[in-house]
């Protein structure tokens, strides 16, 4: 068994529309002086003409930002993996395009674009082998496995606003069980 690890989780934020992926090694420093965590997510940014358009965006960031509420442990890269080739799979999920007819309030809409592309990312990780269909809560869809998820962060929200990182990140598996957390405060 290869200790050390690192880890692919579902960050959930404060700001409970935005949902990112995080690659992460095992016991990520709050006190690094470097950014050591990877986030995989799509952002919106509003044009000069007014129009919404969405990107696809892979950041080297810290482990931690005042603004991650909770996250759910996706898996722990086996023999086979790198994050190289984590990188190179997730840069092919499409970014999904805005339905017009669902943009409404951003915080009352469940069908916003980076909840779809994190499912989409996770749908290509399973059919590529790099996550395991069998796992606690993956029988689910990768929707469902997200509001599994979801449903952990949700009660953290209230208390969200943690600008000292002075909390350990509350971190769940795939099934929504709260776990030993790779995140501690600083």
């Amino acid at each position: 068994m290869v200790s050390g690890k690192n880890r692919l989780y579902i960050a959930y934020y404060s700001r409970g529309f935005h949902t990112a992926l995080l690659f992460a090694p095992k016991n990520p420093s709050p006190k690094n002086r470097t950014p050591d965590t990877t986030r995989y997510h799509v952002y919106y940014t509003i044009l000069e003409s007014g129009e919404v358009q969405w990107q696809y965006e892979e950041k080297l960031v810290f482990p931690r930002t005042p603004k991650l509420v909770a996250v759910m442990l996706l898996f722990k890269l086996t023999p086979g993996w790198n994050q190289q080739a984590i990188s190179n799979l997730l840069r092919q999920v499409p970014v999904p395009v805005e339905n017009k007819n669902k943009w409404d309030c951003p915080h009352s809409n469940t069908h916003w674009v980076s909840h779809r592309w994190v499912w989409a990312a996770i749908d290509k990780l399973v059919a590529a082998g790099a996550i395991n269909p069998e796992g606690p809560g993956l029988a689910s869809t990768a929707e469902g496995v997200w509001r599994t998820g979801l449903r952990f962060a949700e009660p953290y929200r209230v208390k969200s606003w943690d600008p000292n990182l002075q909390y350990a990140l509350p971190t769940c598996d795939t099934a929504g069980n709260s776990i030993k957390t790779e995140f501690p405060a600083r």
